[in-house]
């Protein structure tokens, strides 16, 4: 998807849009690229699964969310009355099985170092049920539908006493809207992001935190905003792509830093050195630490031997990991893919592996889709990796896998061309039938070279770069 985020900052005044006195561009830009990707998603038969206030849904999909809300919001509520110096905003779908817990590999190693007692977890609602408090590591964890509802209510009663939030020059937005074809109702997104913004503030003034800490800032632009009026430092952990190749990390104007955190703890150099003249923070804030959840795969993971001998009836395995952006295109090339080699199996590693859908797709014998092992474990049994622009690029050869990325729509050379640039590591196809002589004729290198070749992307000792980050800036 081209960047569009690129373009309207390049080519309108936005930083001129005002909300309450303040820009109100640094909480609807992410907007305007998921309605944009959203177009471009239903041009190419895709589906877009974000449901944003600024877009029309079917009522079923809004009830469905509102029903998940309802269903979440009582998880955790007795841990809502304590006191916390740490407030942490993450998602309950990012937790991974360690051991016999489920663990957020991104920030409760992080809490680990900080004093688990007083951290509090506040996790998006996921269409799936959280799981069961006793079955996670988190010593305290809340849902957001509470706040969310809450939220709500203040947009209510505003509307209920006429006292609106208007957009000043919102005829900006108007105009950029007609130009390209977007449609978003920027007063309701505006509205509903205001409300979130007090409902947080209200959070915050009553708990007085030390710290927020959280993965991926964008679509909670309200909570950082609140967090940094108050005074309070807000940091962000890396869970996926943020290089040039995401544009919720690129800005292309000088605007208002308040929704973005005051800092950044990322996997590798590459990553700092993308912020080395950046708009978004300063490279003194951010801060290469690597990935707890890869070296406890690398050092812990012991793979399920019936699953190992089922892989070992083929000549090759390939783990392909979808994308919610471009899943049916990529099903339908591997489809394709498989029908020309029935030596090859392809392992499809979803996004989603609870939604039934994935039990009813008819797909070539030596197609499976993988529903009860993660991206990680399942490395374990590859000789390869496919993806066309997933973060899992990158991730694969950390775990010794090779790439061979599906270039659908030039989306993976325009992410990883530069980036993934050795041919040992990471190659392109355009074709299945490309794809298929690629899988073939690749020489598969040992997995301690393959990530000796990509180590730059991940930083080593994780733990001792996390204590130095809490001492140096959290403690």
């Amino acid at each position: 998807m081209s960047n569009i985020l690129e373009y309207i900052e390049s080519h309108y005044p936005v930083d001129q849009v005002l909300v309450n006195g303040r820009q109100g561009w640094p909480y609807l830009r992410y907007q305007y690229y998921v309605n944009h990707s959203a177009k471009e998603l239903q041009l190419a038969g895709e589906e877009s699964r974000a449901l944003q206030p600024s877009q029309g849904h079917n009522a079923v999909s809004i009830l469905r969310f509102l029903k998940n809300i309802l269903r979440d919001a009582p998880y955790g509520f007795s841990n809502w009355f304590r006191r916390y110096d740490y407030v942490i905003l993450t998602g309950s779908d990012a937790r991974r099985l360690v051991a016999d817990k489920y663990v957020n590999p991104f920030l409760d190693p992080l809490v680990d170092e900080l004093a688990p007692a007083r951290a509090l977890f506040i996790e998006n609602t996921s269409p799936s049920a959280p799981c069961r408090m006793k079955q996670v590591y988190t010593r305290y964890v809340v849902s957001r539908g509470g706040l969310f509802m809450y939220a709500l209510f203040i947009m209510a009663v505003r509307r209920i006493l006429c006292r609106r939030h208007k957009i000043v020059n919102k005829v900006i937005l108007d105009r950029i809207e007609a130009d390209l074809g977007l449609t978003i109702d920027a007063t309701v997104f505006v509205e509903f992001a205001e409300s979130t913004r007090k409902a947080f503030t209200h959070l915050f003034r009553m708990m007085r935190p030390r710290a927020v800490l959280l993965t991926c800032y964008y679509g909670r632009e309200p909570a950082v905003n609140a967090a940094k009026d108050l005074g309070i430092k807000v940091v962000e952990v890396q869970h996926g792509s943020i290089g040039k190749e995401h544009p919720a990390y690129n800005v292309h104007l000088d605007i208002d830093k308040s929704c973005f955190p005051d800092h950044l703890l990322v996997y590798g150099d590459r990553e700092l050195a993308m912020f080395a003249d950046s708009r978004f923070i300063e490279k003194a804030r951010v801060h290469p630490v690597g990935s707890f959840y890869i070296d406890y795969v690398r050092a812990s993971y012991a793979p399920d031997p019936r699953l190992a001998a089922d892989v070992s009836r083929y000549e090759k395995t390939v783990g392909v990991t979808l994308q919610w952006t471009c899943e049916k295109r990529l099903v339908g090339f591997i489809s394709d893919a498989a029908a020309l080699d029935a030596g090859i199996l392809y392992m499809l590693i979803p996004r989603e592996p609870q939604n039934p859908a994935y039990s009813d797709m008819v797909l070539p014998p030596n197609v499976v889709v993988i529903r009860d092992k993660n991206f990680y474990e399942l490395m374990a049994y590859c000789d390869f990796h496919s993806t066309v622009y997933s973060t899992c690029a990158l991730e694969a050869p950390s775990l010794g896998v090779q790439n061979i990325l599906v270039d659908l729509d030039g989306l993976a050379r325009s992410y990883y061309r530069e980036v993934l640039s050795d041919a040992r590591v990471t190659r392109f196809a355009n074709t299945p039938d490309e794809y298929v002589t690629m899988v073939n004729s690749f020489r598969r290198l040992d997995r301690d070279v393959v990530c000796e070749l990509h180590k730059g992307f991940f930083a080593p000792g994780y733990r001792e770069n996390i204590r130095k980050f809490v001492k140096e800036h959290l403690l």
